[in-house]
């Protein structure tokens, strides 16, 4: 199995989570929101955790190939970047956060766009490497 597949076998389960979270809990994630804009320490906490991590991303898997594989890439960017934004603009972030929860179709995309990456990522991970393999979804 390649690393590639392995990487998208992760992020689909992490995209799956995500998504059940967002549309299950939406009353319990405005309150966390809440208390994080409150705590500028969990702030740090969180960012130097998703800047440490998309800067393991990008440095170990970061290749531009016009294929699937190129969205591995982008959600890599995408954690480095955002780590980045969490350091350096807090406030800014959180802003962003509070007034997505709050705007019922900001909320729904956010919902469906994690979805849509758990399936893109799902297939590429578990099914489509299925057809080169005999590797096996169910066992």
């Amino acid at each position: 199995m390649s690393i590639e597949t392995i990487i998208a076998q992760i992020w689909s389960v992490y995209f799956i989570i995500i998504t059940t979270w967002i549309l299950t809990q939406r009353k319990r994630i405005e309150v966390l929101l809440k208390k994080i804009v409150k705590n500028v320490e969990i702030n740090f906490v969180f960012a130097f955790i998703t800047l440490g991590l998309g800067i393991v991303l990008v440095i170990n898997y970061s290749y531009w190939t016009f294929d699937w594989k190129l969205g591995l890439t982008i959600v890599h960017w995408i954690t480095l970047l955002k780590g980045l934004m969490l350091l350096f603009f807090p406030a800014y972030m959180i802003s962003i956060s509070v007034k997505m929860i709050k705007n019922n179709m900001a909320y729904i995309i956010s919902g469906m766009l994690n979805f849509m990456l758990a399936l893109y990522f799902g297939y590429y991970g578990f099914i489509a490497q299925n057809n080169q393999s005999s590797w096996s979804l169910f066992g």
